[in-house]
């Protein structure tokens, strides 16, 4: 009898030691485990978040510089619009002042002519502003076409012709000239600096307008350019973005380039990082969430184990047997240590 005491004595002790290393390394374990999947899930939610935010951003900045694109181009219009106004008020105007004089122009406009158009078109007045040449006139005579005239009447047109080292934008319309022919009243621009900041002041952003035979692009944007689209977008690394729009003339396209910031891009990248520091947070607290939970629901059973073979090693009990319920890996394991306490006591 003294020597199963004895037996069962220490099949207890040495069981309760057992549970206590096991439950220490469940423990330590299920904290691993928990932190490597904690890790695992910010990751792979980071990897979505960033993926997703930029892909949202970058559509956002896209739709910002298309719009942009086409108030441009809505602006070039107005410019060549108003200029065939100020060029049809100047025809009204001009037979009561000086018909050289050209302080009157408006801003940016190089020559302002009154055109008969008969075999020959013959000009019946001319004003040049700063920028203007006598040559220029001479240009303006050949853009104007007298085919089919009379259909024309009221219509307006532009065009874009070189000259030596100057590109000059030709806007006409035609009409019935003060001669009581058939004709057209042109205001010539040259496209420089000064042109550029009256698009500028409409737009509300910088610009730059030049022929497409100036506009330097690699092969695949230059072919999107070409497209009836019309329009490219050009990353410039994190901080520009770069878009060009094709403008369609007679004599060749113009090709309007504005840049903008990335700024949506920079928000994107500081709400990804609140976002990843709203994630960590999210991961801590479950953590810290989980880790009671597991002490109540399976560590606390194997304390329970433990403390019961404690008791029955220290009083000796030669029929105690630890409490069995339940139906999972906790209760074999109590149902494993009732059969070694029976084998020790024979």
């Amino acid at each position: 009898m003294g020597q199963a005491s004895l037996a069962n004595g220490h099949a207890a002790g040495y069981t309760t030691q057992l549970m206590l290393s096991l439950r220490r390394s469940l423990r330590m374990r299920t904290l691993a485990v928990l932190l490597g999947l904690v890790a695992g899930v910010l990751f792979g939610l980071g990897l979505w978040a960033h993926q997703h935010l930029r892909e949202s951003f970058e559509r956002l900045e896209a739709d910002k510089a298309a719009e942009l694109m086409q108030q441009a181009h809505r602006a070039f219009d107005e410019q060549c619009a108003n200029l065939i106004e100020s060029a049809v008020w100047w025809s009204r105007t001009a037979v009561t002042s000086d018909p050289e004089l050209g302080a009157d122009l408006p801003q940016g406009v190089a020559l302002m002519a009154e055109v008969e158009i008969g075999v020959i078109p013959y000009p019946l007045r001319t004003a040049f502003g700063p920028t203007g040449e006598v040559s220029d006139l001479s240009a303006v005579m050949a853009m104007l076409s007298r085919t089919d005239l009379a259909e024309l009447l009221g219509r307006s047109g532009r065009a874009l012709h070189r000259k030596g080292d100057r590109f000059l934008l030709v806007t006409w319309s035609y009409r019935v000239v003060s001669s009581g022919g058939m004709g057209a009243v042109v205001a010539v621009s040259v496209l420089d600096n000064a042109f550029n900041r009256v698009i500028e002041q409409r737009l509300g952003h910088p610009i730059h307008l030049r022929p497409r035979s100036a506009v330097s692009l690699m092969p695949a944007p230059a072919a999107q350019l070409d497209q009836e689209s019309g329009q490219v977008q050009i990353a410039g690394g994190e901080d520009e973005l770069t878009g060009h729009l094709r403008i369609d003339l007679t004599g060749g396209p113009l090709v309007a380039t504005v840049s903008l910031d990335r700024g949506i891009i920079a928000a994107g990248k500081v709400t990804w990082a609140i976002l990843m520091v709203a994630i960590a947070i999210s991961g801590v607290l479950l953590a810290v969430a989980v880790v009671p939970l597991l002490d109540r629901l399976v560590l606390a059973r194997i304390t329970r184990l433990s403390e019961r073979l404690g008791e029955i090693a220290q009083t000796n009990d030669q029929t105690g047997m630890v409490i069995q319920n339940g139906a999972d890996e906790i209760s074999d394991l109590a149902a494993e240590i009732n059969r070694l306490l029976a084998s020790q006591r024979g």
